[in-house]
């Protein structure tokens, strides 16, 4: 018995012990591994621009064929090398609305290990997967940081499209002109009773003529959002709008996308008339003995005349009482030492009344082509200046800021403002950078 127990401390124990150490060192392994996947990860998204916008962006492509519209792509393949290795993968391509997708259209997030990575070729695709377009990237270039996200913007060939208003502007006829029309009765056309408009325009490069017919006439929009930051010096423009609205049609009033921004401005300037108004004060009632203040006369009524009594039998004179050495004396007050009247105190002015806590917030967010960061100044309570910095595309943004902005200064908030069309994105950057602000300066 003793001959196999000596056999097996010799040849398994050692065997078991190195089998318990090898186990010991991949658990302790598990935690780091763990860790590394945590942390040697990161995302790339992938953004799809018309070439058109490569002379913004600086950057140019290739493709084998010419897109009719950028929101017929649904799909993207993207061909990469990373580390001598060939990577592809498909991606769905995302965008708010067709019209919105001629601006842009964005990848979903993939996530790849962090380094860096050469993309070698694109190919687009339609709803049916078929391939529609073959791009040949310029030397595209990344690097994917781990736990971050890296945004590569890559452009493809597409019909040129864009966006143009055109305003109807209306000037004084001559004097001569004016005089003579008046004196054969003609009145002045109203704009509100403008429907629609034919516009012909020409293209100078292949000098075709295209005619748009009966163009919608969106005046009311134009001066609402001239209106502003709201200042007492406002009311004219405000009065002009708010005429303009009222002279609309039911149908015409509910395509005015910006009433709210005219119904938020006339309450500010209430409030401002409001708070301009002094603060009326009590006249003291009664005479004051001042020249001019007027007294209240009371005429008394007259009493009546008693009755007489009848005359008391006499009764025997009391013997005199005899008076205490110390009688109680009344006191008198002390002529050195009177009361007076204490002078009243000014009321102190109430302080403005508002949502947000003074002082300078900043928030930031992301919009169609880059980072847009907001600074918010808060005094009394409310909003009164707010400075803007951004990385975005800034046909887009500035679309975006001109008719965001006054709203929320009008408004005093940033939430329930809708986005701007044809520049959605960058309008959720600037909405998002002042919900952010915002949010730290609220009570």
């Amino acid at each position: 018995m003793n001959k196999y127990i000596s056999f097996f401390k010799t040849c398994f124990a050692p065997l078991f012990i190195f089998l318990l150490a090898m186990t010991m060192v991949f658990a302790g392994c598990s935690d780091d591994d763990d860790e590394l996947q945590q942390t040697a990860f990161g995302y790339v998204q992938f953004k799809i621009y018309k070439s058109a916008s490569a002379a913004i962006k600086g950057t140019e492509t290739r493709g084998t064929d010419m897109l009719d519209k950028l929101n017929d792509a649904k799909k993207i393949k993207v061909v990469m090398l990373y580390d001598g290795n060939t990577i592809e993968q498909t991606l769905m391509l995302n965008s708010y609305s067709a019209e919105n997708a001629e601006f842009g259209l964005r990848s979903d997030k993939l996530e790849l290990l962090a380094g860096n990575y050469k993309l070698i070729g694109y190919y687009l695709y339609d709803k049916l997967d078929n391939e529609i377009y073959a791009g040949t990237p310029n030397n595209y270039k990344f690097n994917v940081m781990a736990g971050g996200l890296k945004v590569q913007e890559l452009f493809a060939d597409a019909v040129a499209r864009g966006l143009v208003n055109f305003k109807l502007i209306k000037h004084g006829l001559p004097e001569t002109e004016a005089a003579s029309r008046a004196a054969e009765g003609y009145e002045d056309y109203p704009f509100s009773n403008i429907k629609g408009i034919n516009i012909t325009v020409k293209n100078l490069f292949t000098q075709e003529l295209t005619t748009i017919e009966k163009v919608e006439v969106k005046y009311v929009e134009g001066l609402i959002s001239k209106i502003g930051k709201v200042t007492l010096s406002s009311e004219e423009k405000i009065t002009d709008a708010k005429t303009a609205y009222n002279s609309l049609s039911s149908a015409q009033k509910k395509k005015v996308s910006n009433y709210s921004v005219l119904t938020a401005a006339e309450k500010a300037l209430q409030q401002l008339k409001k708070a301009a108004e002094p603060t009326p004060t009590t006249k003291p009632s009664g005479p004051s003995g001042k020249p001019g203040s007027k007294v209240n006369l009371v005429t008394p009524k007259p009493t009546a005349t008693p009755k007489p009594t009848a005359t008391p039998v006499p009764t025997a004179t009391p013997e005199p009482t005899i008076d205490p050495e110390d009688p109680n004396v009344t006191p008198t007050p002390d002529p050195e030492n009177p009361d007076v009247t204490p002078e009243p105190t000014e009321e102190p002015e109430p302080t403005p009344a508002g949502m947000y806590i003074d002082g300078t917030y900043q928030g930031s967010a992301f919009g169609y082509g880059g980072k847009t960061r907001l600074t918010v100044t808060i005094s009394g309570g409310q909003i009164v200046e707010i400075t803007q910095t951004n990385n975005d595309t800034p046909e887009f943004f500035n679309e975006a800021w001109n008719t965001i902005y006054p709203q929320i200064m009008a408004n005093q908030t940033a939430d329930g403002i809708d986005t701007v069309s044809g520049a959605t994105l960058s309008s959720e950057g600037i909405l998002g950078a002042a919900q952010k602000a915002l949010a730290q300066a609220k009570k």
